[in-house]
């Protein structure tokens, strides 16, 4: 065979080969790269966006996505059950700056414990999660929503100010246990009574202090009818309903001849089947909100339902945390009223993970992002990809994975950093604390807990130094009664004085709860 002969078949099997590989590859998720238009990167499982600098980020920059918030640290686009998820990473100490769930205008030894609480909670997430969190193709470590905690990203305004002070004031303080982090939940309110979470720093306890909340006790009354759909059954069949620490029972009429039949259904069942089925009372938001509830048929054929508190009941209340406040008791007193041994402990930087990652949205197969100044995209190795000179991407989720393409800045407004609070002033200020109100001979929720979720059996492992010195606990103020008790006038910015510790419970506002 003549070498001409063999050189074209060489040639023609390297053309088959490549159309073949061609062939194949098409498909497979490629790696991260540019496409030949320069605008746009992808397709990819993860598209990694952070602000263009060097050697990195500027300080105070910003990443903005869409209607759901701005953020410091980076972002990562990443395909989450059929979504696009958007997945911020930052520090723990940006994490819970960013976090929304308490009021700003409350107390601040509130707010101090509540920065505890939920940095706690945070760090608790992300030593147990790690790279395998419950979100299907995300690296998140833990949600944005109240059924982790609410998450909002960069504080933004005056108003932020105080939280933002009560975050700085307990830098790097968590809730331990024998060396290790607890899941430490708390919810808006426990209708003046803690559920036990079967772990010592989940004790039930006694809160008169949670009667703050507009929540703390609550009735209403339907037709036994309408409850036939929450126990599965016929109207006609449901004869009538009562409640025991831990269930309801249903006494339902059998067939002809038969007479009747009780049917127990676990409390828990009960609640979550009501809350989906029946329309919301005036002034709840669903038909059971709290973690206790009862129920008596009367002889009228009506339902009357009488409840206590708001969420899950696990933990510190926020309105307890509210009163306490208001009493004089200090952070540390209010974090060891609610969570039994465990301790506050500043944890050495060398301790503490480099960053959390937060699911902040998975609802949406596109998604804007706008930065406050040029953005890089990077693959999942951390290779640049390219750049945004506006500063602005949009991300969709198509058949071969994400995609991101620069876009023509949109207007948005940027976030407005909380000036410092400054300028302690020692003050005196009259407060008057509202009476308990009469609730009968027997108020009060069930002394039971009625089937609450279960934490962890032990603390997140992590080696830690002595807890410090118990707190002081200042002076009480009785309830109903005028009492002079010690504040601090504090500035913020040019937002004029904020008197701390002198807050009243007219106007105060709800909390809502995180779902478990």
């Amino acid at each position: 065979m003549c070498s001409s002969t063999r050189g074209r078949r060489a040639l023609l099997r390297l053309a088959a080969a490549a159309i073949l590989a061609a062939s194949a590859g098409s498909a497979l998720l490629r790696p991260a790269t540019p496409s030949a238009d320069a605008d746009t990167f992808g397709p990819a499982a993860r598209l990694h966006v952070q602000l263009a600098g060097v050697p990195g980020p500027p300080a105070g920059g910003w990443l903005r996505v869409g209607d759901v918030g701005s953020f410091a640290g980076s972002l990562t686009f990443e395909q989450t059950s059929g979504h696009l998820g958007v997945v911020n990473s930052m520090s723990l100490e940006d994490y819970v700056r960013g976090i929304s769930e308490m009021p700003g205008d409350w107390p601040i030894p509130s707010l101090e414990a509540q920065a505890v609480a939920a940095r706690t909670f945070g760090l608790y997430h992300v030593l147990v999660n790690g790279d395998h969190g419950p979100w299907p193709g995300t690296d998140a470590e833990i949600c944005a929503t109240d059924k982790c905690q609410v998450y909002r990203g960069l504080p933004d305004g005056v108003q932020a100010s105080r939280w933002v002070a009560a975050v700085a004031a307990t830098a790097g303080q968590v809730l331990m246990y024998r060396g290790g982090v607890i899941e430490s939940f708390y919810a808006s309110s426990d209708g003046g009574r803690t559920r036990s979470g079967s772990v010592p720093w989940l004790p039930s306890v006694e809160d008169p202090d949670d009667s703050l909340s507009p929540l703390h006790h609550w009735t209403w009354a339907a037709p036994l009818a309408s409850f036939a759909p929450v126990v599965g059954i016929r109207p006609d069949q449901l004869v009538a309903l009562s409640s025991t620490a831990d269930s309801v029972v249903a006494t339902v009429r059998q067939p002809p001849g038969a007479g009747t039949a009780q049917r127990s259904i676990d409390a828990e069942q009960f609640k979550a089947d009501a809350n989906s089925d029946l329309p919301s009372p005036p002034g709840l938001p669903v038909a059971l909100p709290g973690p206790y509830f009862t129920l008596t048929t009367q002889p009228s054929g009506t339902v009357q339902v009488e409840g206590w508190g708001h969420g899950h009941g696990l933990g510190m209340s926020q309105y307890g945390a509210l009163g306490k406040a208001l009493r004089g008791m200090s952070a540390g007193a209010i974090l060891g009223a609610y969570y039994g041994p465990a301790r506050a402990t500043r944890l050495p930087q060398r301790r503490i993970p480099a960053e959390v990652r937060v699911l902040v949205s998975d609802d949406h197969t596109t998604a804007t992002l706008v930065g406050s100044g040029p953005v890089q995209v990077l693959d999942d190795h951390g290779q640049l990809l390219g750049a945004a000179p506006t500063g602005a991407l949009s991300g969709d989720l198509g058949p071969g994975g994400i995609r991101a393409r620069v876009v023509p800045r949109p207007p948005v407004t940027a976030p407005v950093p909380p000036p410092p609070l400054r300028g302690r002033v020692p003050a005196f200020a009259d407060v008057r604390t509202p009476a308990l109100p009469p609730t009968g001979p027997a108020p009060g929720p069930p002394a039971l807990s009625t089937g609450a979720p279960q934490p962890q059996p032990q603390p997140a492992a992590i080696v830690h130094p002595p807890p410090p010195p118990p707190a002081r606990i200042a002076p009480l103020v009785t309830t109903g009664a005028r009492s002079r008790v010690p504040v601090t006038a504090l500035s913020a910015g040019g937002a004029g004085v904020v008197v701390l510790g002198a807050l009243v419970a007219v106007g105060v506002r709800r909390v809502r709860p995180r779902r478990r």
